[in-house]
């Protein structure tokens, strides 16, 4: 390092808040001190819009009591996971919700824990969240163990997420959903989806434990573009309908059928 050249280091804060009503626009003021410092600096960020065109979307699961893990409003490695790709500091899976699904029991696996098939989610058909076209699709990982301490396959970019679909919804809105059962995946690249069409099965691949990992990104590559909001038209909670909202982390939801919601 040359004499006099200073280092630079970024910090990025990502804020997770919960709320009903939201107002037009957020003003922001954050303070800190840089080590060695002896006053705060404060930055204010005032006027920041607030987007309210969230993206309306069917559940990717049916039935009750999927659990929806590592998702919106708790801090944890979705919500908070930051990554740079091309000078841009991206959360890619801001929004992405962990599905799992629990036995009458609350328990999520019923026999030894290794037996992919004694957990309940494991199987379960997985659904187009809206009319789209199929843009990606890996079908030849194989699940993995449950509670496996590594992958089948080595942990790359083009393995992360094990087998998968991405589907285009138009508009710079792309779905992905991850972890699929090896050769349960029922669609082509390049084939239009119609909301409701069965994509796959829910699998253990690439996750030590069996999961849908869904979530929405503003471009392709699930893992180098921005998260993106969105609500699942309606769902069931305490035996009570929710509409136009997001599972929050921890919550145990029912997903209907489009013949049960007429």
């Amino acid at each position: 390092m040359a004499v006099g050249q200073a280092l630079s280091e970024t910090t990025t804060i990502v804020l997770s808040g919960v709320a009903n009503d939201l107002p037009t626009k957020l003003d922001h003021g954050i303070r800190f001190r840089v080590a060695g410092d002896s006053q705060d600096t404060v930055v204010r960020y005032p006027g920041t819009p607030v987007h309210k065109e969230v993206l309306r979307l069917r559940p990717p699961l049916r039935g009750d009591s999927w659990v929806a893990l590592v998702g919106p409003g708790s801090n944890n490695h979705h919500t908070a996971g930051v990554l740079q790709f091309e000078g841009r500091n991206l959360v890619p899976q801001r929004f992405a919700i962990d599905f799992v699904r629990a036995y009458d029991d609350g328990q999520l696996v019923h026999g030894g824990p290794e037996d992919v098939h004694n957990y309940r989610c494991y199987g379960a058909e997985v659904f187009a969240v809206a009319d789209a076209r199929v843009i990606f699709v890996r079908d030849d990982i194989p699940d993995n163990p449950g509670q496996a301490k590594a992958n089948a396959l080595p942990d790359t970019l083009a393995n992360l997420g094990g087998n998968r679909v991405v589907l285009d919804l138009g508009g710079g809105k792309f779905a992905s959903y991850m972890h699929l059962q090896p050769q349960s995946i029922r669609v082509k690249v390049g084939e239009n989806v119609r909301v409701g069409d069965v994509l796959a099965f829910v699998g253990n691949s690439g996750a030590p434990t069996p999961h849908l990992h869904f979530q929405m990104n503003d471009g392709p590559g699930p893992m180098i573009s921005e998260g993106l909001p969105y609500v699942f038209d309606s769902f069931v909670r305490d035996g009570k309908e929710v509409a136009d909202q997001i599972p929050l982390n921890g919550w145990v939801v029912g997903f209907k059928s489009a013949t049960q919601q007429r």
